[in-house]
């Protein structure tokens, strides 16, 4: 019976916390997390779509834990993620990217000063 009470008690410490951090998790994360690649671009005001030339693609890792990458033309930059509802914050210490989450998409105004991104996941 003590063998049963110890390993149930130490079961509760192990989940608690996890239950307890959870609760605070944007029910959107889910959404976000994984990989995206840039569907469609507007670049001063002209709309192009990116080819299927990988060396030019340009991708975006979303990780649960509020980091990710950027990557593109053989290179990567680390990243940090937030997500407020739907809006997304995103960049590395220098540079932050807002966008926006609706209908399975994420649209990016200003990417990089003078582009629009949509982005859908790969």
């Amino acid at each position: 019976m003590k063998k049963r009470f110890f390993m149930l008690l130490s079961l509760m410490f192990v989940i608690m916390p996890l239950f307890l951090c959870s609760c605070n998790v944007n029910p959107n994360a889910a959404k976000l997390v994984g990989d995206w690649k840039i569907e469609t671009m507007s670049i001063n005001g002209e709309t192009v779509k990116p080819g299927d030339n990988q060396k030019d693609a340009i991708s975006f890792t979303f990780n649960q834990d509020g980091t990710g990458k950027i990557k593109g033309d053989g290179s990567s930059v680390d990243m940090k993620w937030t997500l407020d509802n739907d809006t997304i914050s995103f960049g590395d210490d220098k540079t932050t990217i807002k966008g926006t989450l609706k209908d399975d998409k994420l649209y990016v105004d200003q990417y990089g000063g003078d582009a629009n991104l949509v982005m859908v996941r790969e």
